[in-house]
């Protein structure tokens, strides 16, 4: 696979450089007049997403030998996996309609199987959506190809609109068929549907496999779509909703893989909106750098699971020292995903940036787009301050391994395990040199927009801003540098909060009940006395609302518990501390509304409980109708329509 990888990108190299297409035809048989054929195209775009396709799955599939180690079907589970990137191969290479149809259905059946793999209820559901969801597609090709046929030919290449008939229709179709394999509004619910699958099938689907699929066709047929009106204002519209709803939906997520599978939500979104805008070679470099810090990032994430025995929640999820490789590899697509400067991601989200606010698009849009880059980098950063510690940070970089007494370490020493390390070194260094390589291979200097100097702050700002706002905002139980910033203004507080803890317990239940009632308002902080349950602690909250589910830590939380565990006669008095609710319930219910009604609503009306409950219903008004005069003045009312309409023509 690794040679395979190599031939493929000294091929796009070649082909960037003589500016050439080739296309390859075997004729397989002959039946009379008819030739049954199997085309191959070789273009710089084929040879180099092939290159990247086939050095993910090289290490891919080294990662799930080590990761998968153990598991029963090991065996099948690889045949499966290297079918899935057979079928993504065969429609990068396909310039036929036909041939490009076998490897667009192989990649839904095969990602189903992958979807069920550990045969549990939860898994089944998620692959029945993600099955649905890909037929969906499957329908809307199939129908693009019989409008094809008008033209007299199968070729994708050759396509011209004044030969067909149905070009609206065709049209139509495709961007569907695109949208549903690329998880845009409304077919989003199967993308975290997909996280019920093994780790590595993960890495590939979410970086270079399936989810870009739909993108590729986009591409590849964009010279004849971008003839037809509306078709950019769709797709720009469809991708920038995609984009920050997925952005701001991983906002509120605590799991790791459904975090990291909604930043492939966004960045999907991003890249159909820069497709939107006319730029298509900025999409598909983009489409390229993010299949390798995303495949990064997964694998990074299951190396994490696996040391937290399989725990998803990354609110606590602290690395030890041993698996220093995988924090620096964390660090490396963290940085590549926010933009940061000289990674991957840096080249080709900063070109899209430059080049939207170049575009004659609203300003609507570009708002849309810097917050969606801020959130990504935000989310991103709360990924790796949840994941990795601050003492880990230390010891990565200038401290010695340190021995700990784990029962993973074993595991991890030994030599199979050391397979995770090689993959996941080479897919770190691909996230730091592939935005460059391919920057200096395909783009001219004439190529790649210009700021004013007084706007290019812009492609800056959101990436640091965003990891600044989640280095200060979220939680981290090794690092006291929020709580440093902030200790003169909550000094105050505190002496306060002191001084009514020591007041004497209070006898009576009408004195106490006034005390309840109280509300002092320090700082922006609300000590809310309620009057309620006995309980012998106080239910002080571990912090307030700053960000969207993140909560401050309060520092003086041990102290307060202390001098406040008084307890009456009669009731308890409880002590809540809230911070800034009013500005977390608004974002909170806005994404848990989209959630529910957009996302799982469609599954939830278009389900087989929900038809059962509408059509029997339904069946029983019919048969009431037969049985009643009803039917007779119906049928007559029909007869009659049916002899006076040629009559009327």
């Amino acid at each position: 696979m690794m040679f395979l990888a190599i031939l493929f990108l000294v091929t796009a190299i070649s082909m960037f450089q003589y500016d050439q297409s080739i296309i390859l035809e075997w004729t397989m048989t002959t039946i009379n007049s008819a030739s049954i054929s199997t085309p191959i195209i070789i273009d710089s775009k084929s040879m180099l997403f092939m290159f990247t396709v086939s050095f993910i799955s090289f290490n891919i599939l080294i990662f799930s030998k080590a990761y998968m180690f153990g598991e029963i079907n090991i065996i099948r589970f690889t045949h499966l996996v290297m079918l899935f990137i057979l079928s993504m191969m065969l429609l990068i290479l396909s310039p036929n309609m036909m041939t490009m149809m076998l490897g667009w259905d192989g990649l839904g059946i095969t990602s189903f199987v992958l979807v069920i793999y550990y045969q549990s209820k939860k898994s089944l559901k998620s692959g029945f959506i993600t099955l649905m969801t890909n037929r969906i597609g499957d329908c809307f090709i199939l129908i693009s190809i019989a409008l094809v046929m008008s033209q007299g030919q199968w070729g994708s290449l050759f396509l011209w609109k004044d030969s067909l008939t149905n070009t609206y229709l065709l049209a139509t179709m495709m961007t569907l068929a695109a949208m549903t394999k690329s998880a845009q509004v409304p077919f989003t619910a199967w993308l975290t549907c997909a996280m019920a699958a093994p780790t590595p099938v993960s890495a590939l689907v979410h970086s270079s496999t399936l989810v870009t699929a739909g993108i590729y066709i986009l591409i590849r047929f964009y010279d004849f779509l971008s003839h037809f009106i509306h078709f950019n204002a769709i797709l720009v519209w469809s991708g920038s909703v995609t984009m920050y709803l997925g952005a701001l939906w991983a906002m509120t997520k605590k799991d790791i893989k459904i975090t990291i599978a909604l930043s492939t939500l966004s960045q999907l979104g991003l890249m159909v909106m820069t497709l939107g805008l006319g730029m298509v070679e900025f999409c598909f470099f983009h489409l390229l750098t993010h299949a390798m810090f995303k495949a990064t990032m997964f694998m990074c994430a299951g190396v994490v699971m696996f040391f937290k025995q399989h725990r998803q929640d990354f609110s606590n999820m602290k690395m030890k020292a041993h698996a220093r490789t995988t924090a620096i590899a964390m660090l490396t697509s963290v940085f590549s995903m926010n933009a940061m400067f000289f990674f991957a991601g840096y080249y080709s989200k900063d070109m899209i940036l430059e080049g939207a606010w170049s575009s004659p698009a609203c300003p609507a849009l570009t708002l849309i787009l810097f917050g969606s880059t801020w959130l990504t980098a935000t989310y991103s950063t709360r990924i790796w301050r949840g994941t990795v510690s601050t003492k880990m940070t230390r010891r990565t970089f200038f401290r010695k391994n340190t021995q700990f007494n784990n029962p993973y370490k074993a595991r991890y020493t030994s030599n199979n395990f050391k397979l995770l390390e090689v993959p996941m070194f080479l897919m770190m260094t691909a996230s730091l040199v592939m935005g460059s390589m391919v920057f200096w291979i395909s783009f001219y200097p004439s190529d790649v927009p210009i700021m004013p100097k007084k706007a290019m702050w812009w492609p800056v700002l959101a990436p640091v801003g965003g990891a600044c706002m989640a280095a200060f905002f979220c939680p981290s139980n090794k690092s006291k540098l929020p709580h440093r910033l902030f200790f003169k203004c909550m000094k105050k507080p505190e002496i306060k909060l002191k001084k009514l803890m020591n007041k004497p317990p209070v006898n009576t239940v009408k004195t106490s009940y006034l005390m309840a009632t109280k509300m002092m308002i320090i700082n922006n902080i609300i000590f809310k006395n309620t009057f309620g349950r006995s309980m012998k602690r106080i239910p002080i909250l571990h912090g307030g609302a700053t960000s969207f589910m993140q909560y401050w830590k309060y520092f003086h939380a041990r102290q307060a518990k202390k001098d406040g565990c008084h307890v009456t006669k009669k009731k308890q008095i409880t002590i809540w501390v809230k911070f800034n609710l009013k500005f977390k319930r608004p974002f909170l219910k806005l994404s848990f509304k989209i959630e529910k009604y957009l996302d799982q609503g469609i599954y939830t009306f278009l389900g087989p409980s929900t038809l059962n409950q509408t059509i029997h219903p339904m069946s029983k008004k019919v048969l009431s109708i037969n049985n009643n005069k009803t039917s007779l003045l119906l049928t007559m009312t029909l007869v009659m329509v049916i002899f006076m309409i040629p009559l009327i023509i």
